[in-house]
C-alpha cells in the first residue's frame, strides 16, 4: 500500500479535516459541574495532589497523542472508518478536558503549554504517512494489535489476540 504522492498529498489535507471536524460533546449538567468543582476543591485541598494532578494530565495528554497518531495510522491504512475515528478522538479529548479541569488554575497554562509540546514532538518527529506500507497496515490491524486497542475506545467490544475480551479504553 504505498501511497503515491496525490494520494498521500489528500491524507494530509484531509485527515486534520476529520479529526477536527469531531463535534465537542454537550456541556455537562450543572450537578456533574458542581461535582467535578467539589471534587477540585477537594483534591487540591491534600498535600501534594496539585503535583499529582499535574502528572495525571501529562499521562492523559501523552494517551490523547497517542490516539491521535493512532487514529491517522487507521484511517490511511482504510482500516479505521472516520465516525469510528472521531468517536475514538472525542472519548480521548473527555478524558484530556476532565484531567484538565481537576488542575489547579495556575497550573492550567503549563499544562497546555506541554500538551502542544507533546503534539509538536509527535508529529513533527517522524512522518506517519511516508513510514506506511502494506507490512505495516497488517501489522496495525493484526488482532489484538493497535487497532483492536484503539477500537475500545468505541465502546464496542473487542478481543485481544488471545480471544478475551479487551478491557474498555485499553491504553495504545
Amino acid at each position: 500500500m504505498c501511497l503515491n504522492p496525490r494520494r498521500k498529498l489528500l491524507a494530509m489535507l484531509i485527515l486534520p479535516v476529520v479529526i477536527g471536524a469531531v463535534a465537542r460533546p454537550a456541556n455537562a449538567d450543572d450537578a456533574s459541574t458542581n461535582r467535578t468543582a467539589e471534587l477540585r476543591r477537594t483534591l487540591l485541598a491534600q498535600p501534594g495532589m496539585r503535583e499529582q494532578l499535574l502528572a495525571i494530565y501529562k499521562g492523559q495528554a501523552a494517551t490523547s497523542v497517542r490516539l491521535e497518531w493512532l487514529i491517522r495510522t487507521g484511517v490511511i491504512c482504510h482500516l479505521l472508518a472516520e465516525e469510528d475515528a472521531k468517536t475514538i478522538f472525542a472519548a480521548g479529548k473527555q478524558e484530556l478536558d476532565y484531567a484538565a479541569s481537576l488542575l489547579a488554575d495556575e497550573d492550567k497554562v503549563p499544562a497546555q503549554i506541554y500538551l502542544e509540546g507533546v503534539r509538536a514532538g509527535a508529529f513533527r518527529s517522524a512522518e506517519v504517512v511516508s513510514e506506511l506500507n502494506d507490512e505495516a497496515c497488517r501489522h496495525f490491524g493484526r488482532p489484538g494489535g493497535p487497532l483492536a486497542k484503539i477500537m475500545t475506545w468505541t465502546g464496542k467490544r473487542q478481543y485481544t489476540a488471545q480471544g478475551t475480551l479487551a478491557s474498555p479504553r485499553t491504553i495504545p
